[in-house]
């Protein structure tokens, strides 16, 4: 079956609400340009809480989820091995401002960010996060964290892995 889990793009704000339960074995249709395997979130703003969310397949990004011009609330996760082709095994986010809070975040691939993806402007805070163990090995330039052109606010979080950890962050203006 080719479909994302849950989708938010109707402008729904924060009394949207995805809590209590597991979302599994999305694949993302290339009718969405391959992006959001569990949770495609774009010009919404939900808020999404005690989930697991796991072995989604973005044929782009986001495997787990994808954001594009939100301000989502994403609380009480955990997002495990998900794989995205491109970017952001786990999150991969655009033109968004996202808060990241008690959740963990490990086992996951892309190409790049096989963790998190967080590319073009965002603002994305992220709180009491643990991320871990993303293959990064692929290849050179992959990366368990990448960021370009984004603010990162990052508050008691833990990042480790068994291999090389590998963290890009990239500037508007190199």
């Amino acid at each position: 079956n080719i479909a994302t889990v849950v989708t938010f793009e109707n402008g729904e704000d924060s009394t949207a609400v995805l809590s209590g339960f597991t979302v599994r074995n999305g694949l993302s249709p290339s009718s969405a340009n391959g992006e959001g395997g569990g949770i495609f979130i774009s010009d919404s703003n939900p808020s999404i809480n005690n989930l697991i969310i796991k072995n989604n397949q973005a044929l782009s990004d986001g495997g787990g989820i994808f954001i594009e011009s939100g301000n989502p609330k994403l609380q009480d996760l955990i997002i495990v091995d998900n794989n995205a082709s491109d970017n952001g095994g786990g999150i991969a986010a655009t033109y968004s401002i996202t808060l990241i809070e008690n959740t963990l975040i490990y086992n996951n691939f892309a190409e790049n960010g096989s963790e998190l993806h967080f590319s073009n402007y965002n603002d994305i805070t992220l709180k009491n996060v643990t991320i871990s163990n993303g293959d990064s090995s692929n290849n050179e330039i992959n990366s368990h964290l990448f960021i370009s052109r984004s603010d990162l606010n990052l508050y008691n979080g833990v990042i480790y892995t068994n291999d090389v950890l590998n963290v890009v962050l990239e500037t508007a203006n190199p």
